[in-house]
């Protein structure tokens, strides 16, 4: 049993709040729309007491007038009197005297001590004054972040938006696609002994930053023919609801390099489909990964891939609907991961059509595809590595054939003299390749120095 000192120490401890994580609390009020918007507030630690009194019938004037309202004539002799110096005090013991505090004034009003006194001023006072006047947006750490997705038709695992949850048309493509065995994580590639270092390294991690760094490259084995990006907010996006939550912002992610795509789709679509402004990072990203170290949540990061997974449909969809009418085929072309405590999982998000139900807006449907314990057994992590990189491979294609399609329908729109232009510039340049080498979008280019260049003779 602890001393009465351990228990007051703890106290102490528990009560001593660093100031920085004070203004930090603070800072994560979300603005008043967030709140007002909500259909359900839920009462966390999270949540601000503006929340709750907004939500409240009345206002706090209302319910708490002041006393100053009732005794208007009171107040007004206190102020004539107030203005006259006030009682004196003269007579009460310690009180001051009088010349010493003019004095002490003075010296305060010079500029030097002025300054003086700015800097001598509380740190968690000057906090919570930038904290209080500039509220920042809302992230995933708090469940009124799953209920206002809700609110605006995105649908994260586990919410229960419907009785009978809907999968996108394509699940059984998806699922054969994610089964379908790989070389690379055979036993005589991926030994016994490959998984017990695994297993040492996924022990020594401590955050989430050490998991991207350390266990990710494990599981995704080789990805140089993949475009990747890695832990930076999606600034560029339009917002998916209305304005109030903070940018996506995923740990790992893959998409097409903006080279791939017309320049005017890019610039039609630059909201939807570029995080980025940054014209060397990726576009169109369609898969995600969201890790958690041990002491992370892992209901956050099933919210923060629901996020990703979001916003990456409403991209692919964008683009698929770029020069025709919109469809809605019910499929899905995006994937999302989490990492957390040894568990890969993955998941897949698709749009559904609007519906009167869906008060005639599109639905974002998250969808679980399937879990590992990958420190488990060499059989479990052969079988969620092999998930993992199929699905990379799959939506890469599923991107690679939503440019090329988008790419092609804008070429067709062009008026015929652009279109000739166009294919003019795309055919003018030649490029021989060297004999030998290999063609394929993994292999490096050769060098061109002319010795397998043939010139034929003008005839």
């Amino acid at each position: 049993m602890s001393s009465p000192s351990a228990l007051e120490a703890s106290r102490r401890r528990r009560n001593e709040e660093p100031l920085s994580q004070a203004s930090q609390n603070l800072t994560r009020r979300s603005p008043p729309e967030y709140w007002d918007n909500l259909s359900t507030v839920w009462l966390t630690r999270a949540t601000s007491p503006p929340a709750i009194d907004e939500k409240s019938p009345g206002t706090a004037e209302e319910l708490y007038p002041h006393p100053a309202k009732y005794c208007k004539e009171d107040l007004r002799v206190i102020k004539i009197f107030a203005r006259h110096g006030g009682p004196d005090l003269s007579d009460l013991r310690n009180y001051p005297d009088l010349q010493l505090q003019i004095s002490y004034h003075q010296s305060m009003s010079t500029p030097g001590s002025l300054s003086r006194k700015r800097r001598a001023g509380s740190p968690l006072e000057n906090n919570i004054d930038k904290a209080t006047t500039k509220p920042s947006n809302t992230s995933a750490y708090s469940r009124n972040f799953q209920q206002h997705l809700a609110d605006h038709g995105i649908y994260c695992t586990g919410y229960g938006h419907r009785s009978d949850p809907t999968k996108p048309s394509n699940w059984g493509e998806i699922q054969e696609r994610l089964a379908k065995p790989r070389r690379s994580l055979s036993p005589s590639r991926f030994s016994e002994s490959d998984f017990e270092a695994f297993v040492r390294a996924d022990e020594q991690m401590s955050t989430e930053k050490q998991v991207t760094a350390k266990i990710l490259p494990i599981i995704e084995g080789d990805t140089s023919t993949q475009f990747r990006g890695t832990d930076y907010p999606f600034t560029n996006l339009a917002p998916l609801t209305d304005g109030s939550l903070a940018s996506a912002k995923p740990d790992h992610f893959f998409g097409a390099h903006p080279k791939d795509l017309t320049l005017d789709i890019r610039k039609a679509l630059k909201d939807k489909i570029i995080p980025s402004t940054a014209e060397d990072r990726p576009m169109l990203l369609n898969f995600f990964f969201e890790a958690k170290g041990p002491s992370g949540s892992l209901p956050v990061a099933s919210l923060q891939a629901c996020y990703d997974g979001a916003l990456a449909a409403r991209g692919i969809h964008s683009l698929q609907s770029y020069k025709k009418d919109t469809v809605y085929d019910g499929n899905a072309y995006t994937v999302t991961s989490t990492y957390h405590g040894g568990t890969l999982r993955l998941f897949t998000t698709h749009i559904a059509a609007p519906t009167a139900e869906s008060d005639n807006r599109p639905e974002y449907i998250m969808s679980k595809l399937d879990g590992w314990y990958m420190t488990g057994n060499s059989e479990s992590f052969r079988k969620g590595a092999t998930a993992y990189r199929n699905a990379l491979e799959w939506t890469k294609e599923q991107r690679d054939m939503a440019i090329r399609s988008a790419n092609e329908r804008h070429m067709q729109s062009l008026p015929q003299v652009e279109t000739d232009s166009a294919l003019k510039e795309t055919t003018s340049v030649q490029t021989v390749a060297p004999k030998g080498s290999n063609t394929s979008e993994s292999a490096e280019p050769g060098p061109l120095d002319g010795s397998d260049v043939k010139i034929r003779p003008y005839r």
